[in-house]
């Protein structure tokens, strides 16, 4: 592939293997590019490398072997300083717990990220939450405390705060583990007017088998392997 190709992230014949929580997992020689505006859905079953696929997109694992490009640029001959800030500032991620903030409220959560990591002041915070929350339809609920919200309110929340630098990059791991049926078909709608109305690559796991959306790109992984790569 030319680097002259626009691609938001890229991976080139990348393996990586890890072990977390005592659950081994390992990709092999795996290539594959994200472009702006794009939706990728990585399914498989348990243990087939998906979600360690899209920790290295997102830059919290770096590959054994292989090359990993985000925007043109090899990360490999980055300093560890400059890429812990390209994956804190040009990443959003989006899991399935949501890592939100107890105690503390809707807004709260979306807003802080951009005190604290990009130096917001505060209209300009103030303006960006609020455009977020409307985007994500929560807006009535801005003073509500996360721990009073569902599972699937939670994770537009989450979805609200990864959106939060209007970063090129979004990461969803598994969000079937925690909505289902109608409120899922609903937040991968939301995923898809992200990428329409900011431009971002979003790239989303799945923990079951689930049919690709329209104009969503379709890669199955079998131990360690791309297997299936249907473009929309």
């Amino acid at each position: 592939m030319s680097l002259g190709t626009t691609h938001v992230v890229e991976l080139r014949s990348v393996s990586c293997a890890r072990t977390e929580t005592g659950i081994s997992s390992a990709v092999h020689s795996v290539s594959i590019d994200l472009t702006p505006g794009s939706i990728t859905l990585f399914t498989g079953e348990p243990g087939c490398g998906k979600n360690l696929i899209l920790r290295l997109l997102g830059l919290l694992e770096l590959p054994d072997s292989g090359e990993l490009f985000f925007q043109n640029r090899a990360v490999s001959q980055m300093e560890n300083g400059e890429r812990m800030k390209l994956r804190d500032t040009q990443c959003g991620y989006v899991f399935p717990t949501a890592f939100l903030l107890p105690g503390f409220s809707v807004m709260e959560n979306i807003a802080m990220p951009l005190f604290k990591v990009f130096d917001m002041q505060p209209i300009a915070a103030q303006s960006r939450t609020e455009m977020l929350m409307d985007h994500v339809e929560i807006a009535p609920l801005s003073a509500a405390k996360i721990d009073k919200l569902s599972p699937g309110l939670r994770l537009r929340v989450g979805l609200a705060r990864a959106l939060g630098s209007l970063p090129p990059l979004i990461l969803v791991e598994e969000p079937d583990r925690v909505v289902q049926g109608a409120e899922l078909e609903a937040f991968r709608t939301l995923l898809h007017q992200s990428a329409l109305e900011f431009g971002c690559a979003i790239a989303m796991s799945a923990s079951r088998e689930l049919p690709a959306l329209a104009d969503e790109r379709r890669v199955e992984c079998v131990a360690g392997k791309i297997v299936c790569d249907v473009l929309p």
